[in-house]
């Protein structure tokens, strides 16, 4: 890439404009819950003759107004198409629980106590009769034969309770409304037992819907096979994109040794049949119509391989990247350029603004253009003797480039660096290649009952060798570096930094070597800053985990205690939604803390916290019920959960607090009923429903 000429890649221009636009009304949106103000309108329109009458005048001095102009253009187009999108996903639902008639559009997901569907809302009952009404929501069944029925294309009546997806509000977790609504689900309700009917069957006749029974008939042969799980699964993962049925282990085991992207299909796996397909029709020749029908081949393959596969949004994104690089090598233009690169993320965004922040898509483009960019420096600093040395150093050099460009989002997002990552390369490179090949065989090979045997057998030997290489990796010393918290600010500066250097190589210029030395500086000393802020004070903090009510007690010593409310907390489920929190407070794993104990300045005894002077009770059966007392016991704050049935009058007599704090796991009935309580007594009160409650002391 030339970078005084930067005008022959245009949409390296204009792709982070218009991608610039589509954060910027995301985060609009979700802020205001609103579209774009009409006074924005206004100044587009103004904006765009301005650069129209820029360009028409043809005056060389009026060139960058035109381009700042174009850029302003497209950073609009971007936060409107974002907007506008987010809006027609949300969704007011009517209140309570009404009558609905739903189609399932999903295969069941098992979860651990119920079954989830996709569906499509498209009518509603009301007083003054069926009306039509569309929503795609998200459907739970509980666990149980009927709901274990229940098929993709059913048809049904529903009478439940439909809600706006809700953010748990907890401190550095999951927006999971926020995901859901770049999914396009606009609700999600859990049906009861008895509170659904089949009235049909339906299926998809659509392209996609065709695309998925293919991707299920491929995947009941996968399983025809006889296969273990874990083979099984990681095949229909590499193969076909389906990973529900993954086990925790497996995923574990490909995350420490930072083979994960293997587990998802997506441009790795696209890049493999691309080279396939260039290898097989390379004897067609070099002129202008074979290069055109090679093109015309390898865009139809990849295509028919989407197709297969169900298409996922995730394979789409990596056939229209491929299926550009083809078309340019076979208009004989450059075809591994960050132009391309750039026109395929451009289109995509256009088309489908929610891709944007789709981890996958993210990790896909920075990985791809990493290679472009510092794949060629970092294979020419060394220089092989041997055959088998240079095409080792070519594939250490890839995975460098690679790691290179998406580490700084995989700290992000998964805070964790994968110290072997190399070494895992040299095993998930040719043999996840190997795999996709061989199943790609396996299955044009099925209607032969003599052959595809053969071909089953060496799938399942690859796939057992790479799992269990992976496993051996993951138990060498300090294969993974957990808990790393890096913000977002550090992400942009590194990138930036990576910038700087690659000019540095290019131009060889000292004042690129001095502003990187100035960025890496920047970065350690924003680290440093941030570091420091976020450093745990002494604190209480109450989180809203439905499945798990607790107390945790911070230290700012690192140290902290988990306070279950009852023995059947599900700790694990806190720790997942925590974790992420906790790893930006730099805590030590919390000690679950379920029975009595005293560990200065913490203490626990017959349901009571005591901690800096803080005194807190938890109230989760009925042992305080019918109670009287002389002298009320003194609290700070009395923690209602699930369990206690009597109500707040009762617990008055008994207690004298400054404040009374309701869990999330109390029933919405109960919630309100001791919301209007503490009202009417002028009693303080917080509701952790909708948000972590933190207490400084």
């Amino acid at each position: 890439m030339e970078f005084e000429a930067l005008h022959r890649y245009p949409f390296l221009r204009l792709f982070p404009a218009l991608a610039i636009g589509v954060w910027y009304g995301d985060l609009l949106f979700f802020r205001q819950g609103e579209s774009i103000l009409p006074l924005t309108n206004i100044v587009c329109i103004i904006f765009l003759f301005l650069s129209i009458g820029s360009y028409l005048s043809k005056r060389y001095y009026f060139r960058w107004l035109f381009g700042v102009l174009i850029a302003f253009e497209l950073f609009y187009l971007g936060m409107q198409l974002c907007t506008q999108y987010l809006q027609t996903v949300n969704t007011t639902f009517p209140p309570g629980e009404n009558i609905y008639q739903a189609r399932l559009t999903s295969f069941p997901i098992q979860k651990r106590r119920s079954y989830q569907f996709t569906a499509d809302i498209t009518k509603r009952s009301s007083k003054s009769g069926i009306k039509p009404f569309s929503a795609k929501v998200i459907l739970f069944f509980p666990m149980g034969q009927p709901a274990k029925a229940l098929q993709k294309g059913d048809i049904l009546l529903i009478s439940t309770r439909l809600s706006q997806p809700a953010d748990r509000g907890n401190p550095d977790s999951f927006d999971y409304a926020r995901y859901l609504h770049r999914r396009g689900i606009g609700g999600s309700s859990f049906v009861r037992e008895g509170r659904w009917k089949i009235i049909g069957h339906k299926e998809d006749s659509s392209f996609a819907g065709a695309a998925l029974r293919c991707r299920e008939q491929i995947l009941r042969f996968y399983h025809s096979l006889g296969w273990q799980k874990d083979t099984e699964s990681v095949v229909s993962a590499l193969t076909v994109g389906y990973e529900d049925d993954l086990s925790e282990e497996i995923k574990e085991t490909y995350s420490i040794t930072g083979a994960s992207h293997v587990l998802s299909l997506s441009g790795l796996h696209i890049g493999f049949l691309y080279a396939l397909l260039i290898l097989l029709l390379k004897r067609l020749g070099n002129s202008q119509t074979m290069n055109l029908v090679r093109g015309a081949i390898i865009i139809s393959s990849l295509w028919a391989f989407a197709f297969f596969t169900g298409l996922s949004s995730s394979v789409i994104r990596s056939v229209i990247m491929f299926s550009l690089f083809a078309l340019a090598k076979a208009i004989k233009r450059d075809t591994y350029s960050l132009n391309t690169l750039s026109a395929a993320a451009f289109f995509m965004i256009l088309v489908s603004p929610e891709w944007l922040f789709d981890v996958s898509f993210q990790l896909s483009f920075c990985a791809v253009a990493s290679l472009l960019l510092f794949e060629p420096y970092i294979e020419r600093a060394i220089h092989p003797t041997t055959k088998i040395g240079e095409k080792t150093w070519q594939l250490v050099s890839v995975s460098i480039a690679a790691q290179l460009g998406t580490i700084p989002l995989i700290l992000y997002y998964f805070s964790r660096f994968s110290v072997y990552f190399i070494l895992s390369g040299f095993v998930v490179i040719p043999l996840s290649s190997l795999i996709m090949y061989s199943s790609i065989i396996l299955i044009l090979s099925s209607p032969f009952k003599m052959l595809y045997p053969l071909f089953a057998s060496i799938v399942e030997g690859l796939t057992q060798t790479m799992n269990k290489a992976l496993i051996w990796i993951e138990k060498l010393p300090c294969a993974a570096i957990d808990g790393i918290w890096i913000y977002a600010t550090e992400v942009v500066i590194f990138y930036i930094t990576l910038g700087l250097i690659l000019c540095l190589l290019h131009t060889h210029r000292a004042k690129y070597a001095i502003t990187s030395l100035i960025s890496i500086v920047l970065l350690i000393c924003i680290h440093g800053i941030y570091r420091q802020k976020d450093l745990p004070h002494d604190s209480i903090a109450f989180y809203n985990v439905r499945s798990c009510p607790a107390v945790h007690c911070i230290g700012s010593d690192q140290k902290s205690w988990i306070i279950c409310a009852s023995q059947e907390a599900n700790t694990e489920d806190m720790r997942k939604q925590m974790n992420r929190h906790w790893n930006h407070l730099r805590l030590y794993t919390p000690q679950v803390i379920k029975t009595n104990i005293v560990i200065p300045p913490f203490s626990f005894y017959n349901n009571f916290i005591s901690y800096h002077g803080k005194r807190i009770g938890i109230i989760n059966d009925n042992r305080w019920r019918y109670q009287k007392a002389k002298h009320k016991l003194q609290t700070d704050y009395l923690y209602i959960c699930r369990g206690y049935k009597g109500n707040i009058e009762e617990l008055l007599t008994m207690f004298d607090t400054k404040k009374i704090v309701l869990d999330s796991s109390l029933s919405q009935w109960r919630k309100d009923h001791y919301k209007t309580s503490c009202d009417s007594l002028n009693i303080p009160f917080v509701s952790i429903e909708k948000g972590c409650y933190k207490i400084f002391i």
